[in-house]
């Protein structure tokens, strides 16, 4: 047909000034089938170079065209789902250069993905962060998977703690042609991580360190101070009366004793050094490393003073109390703080025992020190 010929003309004109050309087209046949083909004319030379005339190959790729239209839906679908994907879903050539970015990497860095294409890591995050990274990227390289986390703050202003996730692109002959990245957001996990971790270790109504983790914290210490020859005391604590508050007050008025106690517990010792622990009950002790016995006795007289110019307001009540301080320091030879706490516990009795409102250490001759106690002292 005339309209046929009128496209061919243009490829039949190339081939007969000698240049071979291959084109895609499709048509319906006589048989009635709409295929696609690729057509290719080669030129036919004589020794001079003369166009004789046009070799002409036609092959049906019907097959291969449906083949990779199916491809390029399957890719499509793909991609719908990569960038669905609430995670950092990226590809980079053995060069660190992106070669695809998902929706989500782009919203989080506040950029599109197609404005990524081509650049680095270091060209997106700067030199720092590629320093950082570059240890894993060196390692991916070698054909291994690597993990890490990274905390990271992005466009919005709001900080990240990614899970990142390298592959390797190990090609059929074992060449690494670069790595894939997939990063997660794990902040909320990580936030719940820590949130059981003070569960686990933290007193629940007052907010410092619960049995359990006072006596790790305190083997840790123990090791320490042996190892390094340092001092550690204990000085345990009880608040006097303390029954008598539940039974005539009511265990909220007894709770909020606690809280006011553990917080002036928590002012009278150094924040990052020393430790406040609830044992159970109206039973308090601190651990207070790198301080000798006489330290430790100031630190516990201070409590003491602190604690009988508290006043706990409850309902329209106000509530005065005192406490009883034994003081212990670590001996050479002992290898767990129970031993040490005993010492305190026993010398906590005996402040108890001769008046209480006192503090006494176990190594010396009873610290006597005047008690002055409130007019309510003996219901608080």
């Amino acid at each position: 047909g005339e309209e046929a010929v009128q496209k061919l003309m243009p490829y039949v004109d190339r081939a007969f000034n000698g240049e071979e050309v291959s084109f895609e087209g499709s048509r319906s046949f006589a048989d009635g089938r709409f295929r696609h083909f690729q057509t290719t004319y080669v030129p036919d030379c004589d020794d001079s170079g003369y166009v004789k005339g046009i070799f002409l190959l036609l092959v049906d790729i019907t097959t291969r065209k449906a083949a990779e239209k199916a491809v390029d839906r399957l890719a499509q679908q793909f991609k719908l789902i990569i960038d669905a994907v609430p995670a950092q879903i990226c590809y980079c050539d053995s060069h660190d250069r992106y070669l695809a970015v998902n929706r989500t990497f782009g919203e989080w860095l506040n950029v599109s993905p197609d404005s990524m294409i081509g650049k680095t890591p270091a060209d997106v995050f700067g030199p720092s962060a590629y320093a950082t990274m570059r240890p894993y990227i060196d390692i991916v390289m070698t054909g291994e998977m690597v993990s890490y986390e990274i905390e990271r703050e992005y466009a919005n202003g709001q900080r990240k703690i990614i899970e990142v996730t390298l592959v390797p692109d190990v090609r059929p002959g074992g060449e690494i042609g670069g790595y894939f990245v997939l990063g997660v957001d794990v902040s909320d996990r990580k936030e719940a991580e820590n949130e059981l971790r003070v569960l686990a270790t933290t007193d629940s109504l007052t907010g410092v360190s619960n049995r359990r983790r006072f006596l790790e914290a305190a083997s840790e210490e123990i090791a320490r101070s042996h190892r390094y020859r340092r001092p550690l005391s204990v000085v345990m604590c009880d608040i006097d009366h303390f029954k008598a508050v539940n039974d005539t007050f009511g265990h909220d008025a007894g709770d909020k004793v606690l809280v006011a106690f553990a917080e002036i517990a928590t002012d009278c010792v150094r924040g990052q050094i020393d430790r406040v622990g609830r044992l159970g009950g109206e039973e308090f002790a601190l651990m207070l490393p790198e301080t000798d016995l006489e330290g430790a006795r100031h630190v516990a007289e201070r409590l003491r003073q602190a604690t009988e110019a508290l006043t706990v307001d409850y309902e329209d009540k106000t509530l005065t109390i005192t406490c009883s301080l034994g003081v212990a320091r670590l001996l050479d030879g002992e290898s767990t703080i129970e031993t040490t706490l005993a010492r305190a516990d026993g010398a906590l009795y005996e402040a108890k025992t001769s008046g209480r409102n006192r503090v006494v250490m176990a190594e010396h001759p009873s610290l006597q020190l005047p008690a002055t106690l409130s007019s309510n002292s003996s219901a608080a």
